[in-house]
């Protein structure tokens, strides 16, 4: 069986998609009617040195998945076949492999994936191990961002939009790697110049027993735009609420949470960052107490107890400064200590309950008739849900006593 071509194209034809459509059409037209058949059409009917597609437009080769074009190299032919098999699909880069889809529709590379645009030497394969690096404390001023690699003095940080690695001794500078609260960060904003410099986002300023939240931000200006990236003190909380201001202010796809210090540890001590240990399960956990501390950590609570009923003496509000824990913390673990006023015997309870007074923890009876010098410290770990602690007089108490209140860790849900 022999066909003809109403029409015919020569070496070197430039061949449109409606060419392609009215070819195949035709030949479905003069075949025979349940499928095309490699016996019914001679292998060489179409073919050319080259074939070149009409460019960006979609276009079908047959009417259903069978319906097949196949270039056989042996005599440099494009053959329209009716092949049910499914065939194996190679990529190849200078006549070697470097990839296939085989016929189960798996996609086997043979060389790693790397990210386009980003100067990363570490592929795909590398970043199915990686954690996100930590924050680390250095001074009542500085902090830096944890070595992940095992490149000295390197932190590789995958943003959405791709990883990028960034090398800095911090021992000698601080431009990418350490944030010193002193400086104003500058790189993050498409209208920046100059050097970059991690620091304090631009009219965010340090105010008293305040939490502050840290991005590695991509530099998107000055003299360091490009594949790296600076650390941003910023007092915009990670929430998904607070996701598209945080893409006005660094671009979106060019930033990353890190983690949050607190400046100031409540009570007498409120203008210095408190000491902490960062780990990747989130959890923020204080290794300093203000001068008139008696526990690590922060001071929310410190009161009297006179009333033999039970008194609201703090709320742990979701908040970013104060006696307060902001949105992005899921659960609260501190240390509540209670000491008599006087020199006589005090006792009472205490208990924290939700924000619908709900008791989540309670310590009954407790007391001492020593002096007030005597007294315990007692942990709580609860969830960050609006908590109220409450305490009260004993009925028979001599004397009132006083309640201090710690927090002495917090988990990051965002970190």
């Amino acid at each position: 069986m022999s066909v003809t071509l109403t029409k015919n194209y020569g070496d070197l034809t430039l061949l449109f998609v409606s060419d392609i459509h009215g070819m195949w059409t035709e030949l479905e037209t003069k075949v025979n009617t349940t499928g095309l058949d490699s016996t019914d059409v001679a292998s060489g009917w179409a073919t050319w040195a080259m074939v070149t597609l009409e460019k960006d437009t979609d276009y079908t080769m047959g009417l259903t998945s069978s319906g097949i074009v196949r270039f056989y190299s042996t005599d440099n032919t494009f053959v329209f076949a009716h092949d049910t098999n499914a065939k194996i699909t190679y990529f190849k880069i200078n006549g070697t492999e470097v990839a296939q889809v085989d016929t189960s529709a798996n996609f086997k590379v043979k060389k790693d994936v790397f990210f386009y645009n980003r100067s990363t030497v570490y592929g795909l394969s590398y970043l199915i191990g990686y954690e996100k690096p930590v924050l680390v404390y250095l001074t009542s001023t500085t902090i830096q961002v944890e070595q992940n690699t095992n490149t000295a003095h390197r932190t590789l940080i995958v943003f959405p939009s791709g990883p990028i690695a960034v090398t800095e001794d911090i021992s000698a500078t601080h431009k990418f790697r350490k944030l010193v609260t002193s400086a104003t960060a500058n790189g993050y904003s498409t209208s920046h110049t100059g050097a970059a410099d991690s620091g304090m986002k631009s009219g965010v300023t340090l105010t008293a027993n305040t939490w502050y939240f840290v991005y590695a931000v991509i530099v998107r200006g000055g003299d360091d735009v490009g594949n790296n990236y600076i650390m941003v003190a910023d007092s915009v909380n990670p929430t998904p609420g607070n996701w598209s201001t945080l893409d006005t202010s660094y671009g979106s796809g060019g930033w990353v949470y890190l983690g949050m210090f607190r400046y100031g540890h409540g009570g007498a001590q409120t203008t210095t960052m408190v000491p902490f240990i960062q780990d990747h399960q989130g959890w923020l956990t204080f290794t300093g107490r203000a001068a008139s501390g008696n526990f690590f950590g922060i001071r929310v609570a410190s009161t009297t107890i006179s009333s033999t009923s039970y008194t609201t003496l703090e709320t742990f509000t979701a908040a970013n400064s104060g006696d307060a824990a902001p949105a992005n913390v899921s659960i609260i673990k501190g240390t509540i200590r209670p000491v008599g006023d006087g020199d006589s015997d005090f006792h009472g309870a205490i208990r924290i309950t939700d924000g619908s007074d709900v008791t989540l923890w309670e310590l009954p009876s407790f007391g001492s008739n020593l002096s007030d010098n005597e007294a315990h410290g007692w942990e709580f770990k609860l969830p960050n849900v609006g908590l109220k602690l409450k305490g009260r007089r004993g009925v028979n108490a001599s004397e009132d006593w006083d309640v201090t209140a710690y927090i002495s860790a917090v988990l990051d849900e965002w970190v």
